[in-house]
């Protein structure tokens, strides 16, 4: 028979890392922390509205996306996909972006956590799905762009 004390000592050694990266703080001042939510917020509310055009204005010309169905280059190929594959082929709503941790990166800042979102696909099947998400911020004149986007996503 297993010890019970040496599996759950296992477990906490497994744990203790992840409860750690849980618990830390953003290391960019709270105002750009707050800024970066904000963005995130923005960002879902276009999404939530089917608005590719107003998806990709939070998004840097020469902006990557990383995503589990390959890669994007350039704002053009980026609004392409959201238009015909989130807005057109599936309907996202409920689209939720929650910024769990905002460090600088240099000059940019790095923006990570989870995302998800609902969707009803053109057979009239919904599905939920969710991931974790990774953004490069950087900043302009007057406001904050995405120029990396790299997540993952599974359905739930």
């Amino acid at each position: 028979m297993k010890n019970p004390s040496l599996l759950g000592l296992a477990g906490l050694a497994i744990a203790s890392p992840v409860l750690a990266l849980a618990q830390q703080q953003d290391s960019v001042d709270p105002k750009t922390a707050q800024q970066v939510r904000a963005l995130a917020a923005k960002y879902d509310e276009a999404c939530n509205k089917n608005d590719a055009a107003a998806v990709v204005a939070f998004i840097t010309e020469d902006a990557i996306w990383t995503t589990p169905h390959g890669r994007l280059s350039g704002r053009q190929a980026i609004e392409k996909d959201y238009a015909e594959r989130s807005f057109g082929r599936y309907h996202v709503n409920d689209v939720s972006t929650n910024c769990e941790q905002v460090n600088n990166l240099g000059d940019d800042i790095e923006a990570s956590g989870t995302w998800s979102c609902a969707f009803q696909d053109g057979h009239g099947h919904t599905g939920h799905v969710r991931g974790h998400f990774k953004w490069i911020i950087v900043r302009k004149v007057d406001n904050l762009q995405i120029r990396d986007d790299i997540f993952d996503e599974s359905v739930y």
